[in-house]
């Protein structure tokens, strides 16, 4: 099998073997239905056992009540992923979409999320105890909308800074 082809920020390659015919692994394989039940016990324990989790492709999954203290999800897609009632202390999301994704009751003290996208999450008794924001202390649509700004495309500036608002 070969090795999928997902390549991290960090630039380390994703060790998983990706399946005859696909480029990627079934974790960064946007397409790969992550509905199993299986799926939340699988990112515990690959937590537990400190692999990185960067770049997965989880939109959609039913992780609710998940343990992933410290994990690292940089640059994760998690868009309209239930995390309610998750137990995330120290995560790193930097990077991620949680574009309307179900945070309520999570623990999310020292998480990391600079730049993270938070774009209609639900955000409902979410513990957010020593967040690291970033240095800007803004979520992605401010500081998309300034440097869309910067470059005269005050239509697009003006949009995400509604977009940020809602």
């Amino acid at each position: 099998m070969p090795q999928c082809n997902y390549v991290g920020s960090g630039g380390n390659h994703c060790p998983e073997a990706a399946p005859e015919g696909s480029t990627y692994c079934f974790w960064h394989d946007r397409k790969a239905s992550k509905a199993g039940v299986d799926i939340k016990q699988q990112l515990e324990e690959k937590a537990r056992n400190q692999q990185s989790l960067e770049g997965y492709e989880l939109g959609y999954a039913n992780l609710e009540d998940i343990y992933l203290m410290e994990a690292d999800l940089r640059d994760t897609n998690l868009t309209r992923v239930n995390l309610k009632d998750g137990h995330l202390f120290g995560i790193n999301l930097q990077g991620s979409r949680l574009f309307k994704a179900n945070l309520e009751h999570a623990n999310l003290k020292e998480a990391n999320l600079q730049s993270a996208d938070l774009l209609g999450a639900n955000l409902t008794d979410v513990d957010l105890e020593r967040v690291q924001w970033g240095d800007q202390k803004k979520i992605r649509n401010h500081v998309e909308a300034e440097e869309l700004g910067r470059h005269g495309d005050r239509e697009g500036a003006s949009a995400k800074h509604l977009e940020a608002e809602e």
